[in-house]
């Protein structure tokens, strides 16, 4: 098996079941044999054997889960990843898997959580921070979406257009949709703290101040803006 050579592992792990047809590790390992090789109904029944002769196999369920998810057969690996993380829930890959088969089942939503275990989990998993990522983007697509389906001139919306123009540093198509929201929520605070951001990436300074100074009369209390109008004020 370390050497790839997966059908001669086969041969080998099925003398082991015939020799021992009670030991659940010989199954789980002809099992992964067999996935390697895409041999997905015969990994199921060899992974199914495994549990059936331990269900606390170590890793059993999750490779189940893993053949049912490349056989398309999306509830059964579900719920044998789940499982899996039930007996272990300190498991990353488990994690992923799991988000990755509600992603693939339509569920951005349900995979966000597991996923972002898994990147707590394992901080450095590429793997894992793209599928979060990609669950994480497709929850926020859909968010918007049910805003502009409800409300296409909503002033989220013109929040949303405002980020998008700075993070791409357009400050000054920023300001102005931070300044259309602002007209339909000018009572939002936060508002006029990324409206004063914009306008200091921008270099109008007078402008600057004023947007935080709005926010605070709004927030008297807030711990960020009154450093930040002073400094503005300074400047």
């Amino acid at each position: 098996m370390h050497r790839g050579k997966a059908d001669e592992a086969e041969k080998f792990f099925r003398k082991v079941i015939q020799m021992a047809p009670e030991l659940a590790d010989g199954y789980l390992d002809l099992g992964l044999a067999q996935l390697k090789q895409g041999k997905l109904a015969e990994a199921v029944e060899s992974l199914e054997t495994a549990l059936q002769r331990n269900p606390k196999s170590p890793g059993a369920s999750m490779f189940l889960g893993i053949a049912y998810f490349q056989m398309n057969h999306l509830d059964h690996a579900r719920a044998a990843l789940q499982q899996e993380i039930d007996l272990n829930p300190q498991n990353p890959e488990a994690l992923m898997w799991l988000g990755i088969t509600e992603l693939a089942a339509g569920n951005p939503e349900k995979a966000v959580g597991p996923l972002n275990k898994a990147a707590e989990l394992s901080p450095k998993d590429i793997n894992i921070l793209d599928y979060r990522g990609r669950a994480h983007l497709l929850v926020s697509k859909e968010s918007y979406a049910r805003i502009y389906a409800l409300d296409p001139n909503s002033w989220r919306m013109h929040r949303l257009s405002a980020q998008i123009y700075a993070e791409s540093n357009q400050h000054k198509e920023a300001i102005r949709e931070y300044k259309a929201a602002i007209k339909l929520a000018p009572k939002q605070a936060d508002l006029y703290e990324e409206l004063g951001d914009e306008y200091r990436k921008d270099g109008s300074l007078d402008f600057t101040a004023i947007a935080y100074r709005n926010e605070l009369q709004l927030t008297p209390h807030n711990a960020v803006a009154r450093p930040r109008r002073q400094s503005a004020s300074r400047s």
